[in-house]
């Protein structure tokens, strides 16, 4: 196999074991993951003179050294940076800010700066630029480019890596590609009916684009080298799945109990809808036959997944199999664990809870367990696909909000099954609605159940925009709202992990309100803490001990305290409508009138504006789906690299749902004509996970 695929990013100078750690975080291991590791988009980078080559509306990169910083504490505070950038001054403003953005613009930094530049008297400023801290450029590189500009790429970052590190890294890896092309896979009819160029050519011209005349179709991911790469890997997808069907064993059958059934059901204290019972009938004939479900069910925020999913598990553990159920963050694995264990308990059913923040003990102990068949089921996150994790007889997998989870963890949790001979059936659930229509083009392999109806009584949730201006009337109502004993999330997404993390933006928000309201009782919570600590917290929340909670995004998905009536969400411009969405479904799970508020910031975009409208005028998530595909274009729909492990490195299932016909054929024309190539492709885009597609 051709060393791109293994070999290490520590053998690349500058690459020490701290940056080994930030660039595991990108889920870049190899010189072949930094390769993949694509921009999130293009940006013009301009030099010379600033006010000479304006162009309104388009987003510059400028480079300049800070001369001065300034925070102005007026009845507003402000911070103001001026830069000198070859000589020209430019000014910054940030009426919102944060302490690292104090911190990047203190004077001697060098700073890369984003963002529209507009003339005010005369002189060239920023409001709220993205900001990046760099080294000093080299004289003879950086800023000998001509004063025209050229294209620079912008990647997804983490903590502790900046772009210039990562366009460096890149550039070793690009060396080394030269020296030693990959080899083509692609059939040489379909190189030839796209006109497409090889994959070498396709990688170093999309981290190093040469002509600005091409920066829309860039930003766009219509380029045809995007495209190529796109395709490519979704075949590789599409072959990984079809070999991992071709090795498909029998599966469990799994004939309906409904003594158990009804009982379970004598427990609730509400009946099912008929769209819950339909897609669990659609599911239970599915279990019925001994061909492994792949079922996929789908559903709007608070439309009651969960009970679908709880009255399947039901059906396998009554027939002696074991049931996984795998989330994506432990509030919501802890929660579904709640939930279930308190009704199941009461049937005699045995469940147990598996992450891993676990102690080593403990994870002992419940290995154990689960491999002599003591628990009927095992809800947990990732920590399900350990190796040390061996059922007695697995018959049923079931993973929540699934566009998480890669192809790998999903195979993975499948290959669990192995040791009983049988194949699991995989249950996939997701609140992410996807339209009927594209739904089917994109999970051709995946029947589909869609449950398109609430429960009764649920009140639809008022949205309102709201300007950062108007911030100070918001904490009035909120204070106002909270005497009243109703109970806030107060969101704040991740900004730009080159300016303020989450974690920063939430830190920062909670001491302000803290100050603002010293009446109330506020918590904080967020990823980095530790599971007991987040528990505790979001407890004291559900029993109203806490009247404001400031949050990450930790608490989009599944999160359950019907109190709750109001959600701020703050930055909802640099959010997806889907995201959003999530959000908000967090609060209107009670009786109480519930309400949404998304705090902007100004100035915002025509296309942010009329996405945030679309938010406030409407309250279905498959409209917004759909909507906000036609809107965003090539928005990644089923979330991005910040937001978690998502299934594709570069393509995107909706973007480029118009090529999976012609990537279905080809799969199917590889494996008769060019089977020595479908596993080199496979090992090509899943590395060293291709163990995993043999479940």
């Amino acid at each position: 196999m051709n060393s791109v695929y293994n070999f290490s990013v520590s053998h690349i100078a500058g690459i020490g074991p701290a940056y080994v750690e930030r660039l595991a975080k990108l889920e870049i291991y190899t010189l072949f993951d930094l390769l993949l590791f694509m921009p999130r988009l293009y940006q013009m980078h301009k030099v010379g003179n600033l006010l000479t080559h304006l162009e309104p509306g388009d987003k510059t990169i400028v480079t300049g050294k800070v001369l001065e910083q300034i925070v102005q504490e007026r009845r507003k505070r402000m911070l103001t940076a001026m830069l000198d950038c070859q000589g020209e001054n430019l000014l910054l403003k940030f009426f919102h800010f944060y302490p690292n953005q104090q911190k990047i613009l203190s004077p001697g930094h060098w700073v890369r700066v984003t963002g529209d530049v507009r003339k005010n008297f005369g002189y060239a400023e920023m409001i709220h630029p993205r900001i990046e801290l760099i080294e000093e450029p080299l004289l003879n590189t950086e800023l000998s480019i001509p004063a025209t500009a050229h294209i620079e790429p912008i990647y997804p970052l983490t903590e502790g890596l900046n772009n210039q590190k990562i366009r460096q890294f890149i550039a070793q890896a690009i060396k080394h590609l030269q020296q030693q092309p990959l080899p083509e896979l692609l059939p040489l009819k379909i190189l030839e009916k796209f006109n497409w160029a090889d994959i070498n050519a396709a990688l170093i011209f999309l981290h190093q684009p040469t002509t600005a005349e091409v920066l829309a179709s860039l930003n766009d991911m219509r380029h045809p080298l995007q495209e190529r790469l796109s395709f490519e890997e979704l075949l590789a997808h599409r072959l990984a799945l079809k070999q991992q069907q071709t090795n498909t064993t029998l599966a469990p059958n799994i004939v309906s109990m409904d003594d158990l059934v009804d009982n379970f059901l004598n427990l609730l204290a509400f009946k099912p809808t008929q769209a819950q019972w339909r897609c669990f009938n659609e599911i239970k004939q599915d279990l019925a036959v001994t061909r492994p479900m792949l079922r996929l069910l789908q559903g709007d925020v608070g439309a009651g997944k969960t009970l679908v999913a709880q009255l399947s598990a039901l059906l396998a553990i009554g027939q002696k199999y074991q049931v996984a159920f795998m989330a994506p963050t432990e509030i919501l694995a802890e929660q579904h664990y709640l939930k279930t264990f308190a009704l199941f308990e009461r049937l005699g059913i045995q469940v147990a809870y598996l992450t891993g923040k676990l102690t080593a003990k403990n994870k002992k102990l419940i290995y154990e367990q689960i491999k002599n068949g003591a628990y009927d089921i095992v809800i947990g996150t990732h920590a399900l696909i350990q190796k040390d994790v061996i059922f007695k007889n697995l018959g049923l997998v079931i993973i929540d909000e699934q566009h998480r989870f890669g192809v790998s963890q999903r195979l993975s949790l499948q290959q669990k099954g192995a040791v009983s001979g049988l194949m699991p059936h995989q249950l996939i659930m997701t609140a992410t609605p996807i339209p009927r229509t594209l739904a089917m083009s994109i999970y051709a392999d995946l029947a589909i159940s869609t449950i398109d109806e609430l429960p009764s009584g649920r009140k639809p949730i008022q949205t309102s925009l709201l300007s950062q201006e108007k911030r100070d009337a918001l904490i009035a109502r909120i204070a106002k709202a909270c005497e009243q004993k109703k109970q806030v999330y107060w969101v704040c997404p991740l900004i730009e992990a080159s300016e303020v993390t989450d974690l920063e933006a939430a830190e920062v928000t909670y001491q302000r309100l803290v100050k603002e309201l010293p009446h109330l009782a506020i918590g904080l919570i967020h990823g980095r803490m530790k599971t007991a600590e987040k528990s505790k917290i979001m407890a004291a929340f559900k029993a109203h001990q806490l009247d404001l909670l400031v949050a990450t995004t930790v608490i989009e998905v599944g999160v359950d305290v019907p109190n709750a009536s109001i959600m701020v969400i703050e930055n909802p411009e640099r959010m997806g409508l889907s995201q959003l969405h999530q959000l908000r479904g967090r609060v209107g799970r009670g009786t109480e009138e519930s309400y949404c508020v998304l705090l902007y910031q100004a100035p915002m975009g025509k296309t942010s504006y009329q996405r945030l409208l679309l938010m406030r005028d409407h309250h279905d998530g498959f409209y917004l789906a759909e909507e906000d595909l036609r809107i965003r274009g090539p928005g990644e729909f089923l979330g991005t690299r910040q937001t978690g492990g998502v299934n594709f490195r570069l393509a995107s299932l909706m973007r480029n749902a118009p090529m999976l016909k012609t990537v279905n054929e080809t799969a199917h024309f590889m494996q008769i004509h060019h089977p020595e190539s479908v596993s080199a492709l496979i090992a090509r885009w899943f590395g060293t996970k291709t163990q995993f597609i043999n479940a």
